[in-house]
């Protein structure tokens, strides 16, 4: 009868056999052609806003996160109106492109390349796995939402500059013990250019912003942001002030 072996039986690691050095049409034939799955994955025109809090119920729903009894009756649910204008945290990027290669049949390329006393550089980028981070245009500042609807130009925290990310991963470190000029992981960081700028009332805006989200008002509804702070905000060159609220 034929017996097959248990599931639960941990499976000995593969002993690989030595293997004859490459010939020098072998190593041709892989200068040539060495197959690599390459992905991609590429973002145009990328927007994150993150608005003021109109409304917080964090006094209603923190109880209940916490595992508190809600309070016996009926429960008062306040009526909320929007807001006008809307202080928001605009991210704006151009362009975001992520690449990986890993090279294919891994095992085979680098059993063989690992075995030649001088292997060319071409042949030593291949048994790595590459990684490749690219921004372009990234740039990040406040804005408001009008009475319009409309979202003003953005009055800049963080000016618009690219950067860069490489890194690569040496396949199989075990065939290279040998090899102590190999390197088994590289990264590369590039930033030319990077600021920050913000004045005071910026600073004072963004504070107001985070505590929209993390403080509640005992009725939930939304605590206002003064009007002379935003008009410094966005009385910058190039910037209009926001429209006032439309009467009641």
């Amino acid at each position: 009868p034929c017996k097959y072996q248990p599931y639960c039986q941990p499976q000995p690691d593969p002993v690989e056999e030595p293997r004859p050095p490459a010939t020098q049409e072998e190593v041709s034939v892989l200068e040539e052609f060495i197959p690599t799955r390459l992905t991609c994955l590429t973002l145009q025109k990328v927007t994150v806003t993150l608005s003021m809090a109109e409304f917080n119920l964090l006094h209603t729903l923190m109880p209940v996160i916490m595992g508190q009894k809600a309070p016996p009756g009926p429960v008062s649910v306040p009526v909320f109106q929007a807001v006008r204008p809307l202080p928001a945290l605009r991210i704006q990027v151009d362009s975001v492109n992520v690449e990986h290669s890993v090279p294919m049949f891994a095992p085979e390329l680098i059993s063989t390349v690992s075995s030649l006393s001088q292997p060319s550089d071409n042949l030593l980028h291949h048994c790595y796995t590459h990684c490749y981070l690219k921004v372009f245009g990234f740039q990040a500042g406040l804005t408001c939402l009008d009475s319009t609807g409309s979202f003003l130009p953005l009055s800049p925290l963080i000016p618009s500059f690219s950067t860069a990310l490489y890194g690569k991963l040496l396949q199989m470190p075990r065939c290279w013990t040998k090899r102590s000029s190999v390197l088994i992981t590289e990264c590369i960081f590039e930033l030319p250019h990077f600021a920050v700028q913000a004045t005071r009332p910026q600073i004072l805006l963004l504070q107001a912003m985070l505590q929209s989200w993390t403080h509640s008002l005992g009725d939930g509804s939304y605590p206002g942001v003064n009007e002379a702070l935003l008009s410094h905000v966005y009385t910058a060159p190039g910037v209009k002030s926001p429209s006032p609220p439309p009467p009641p």
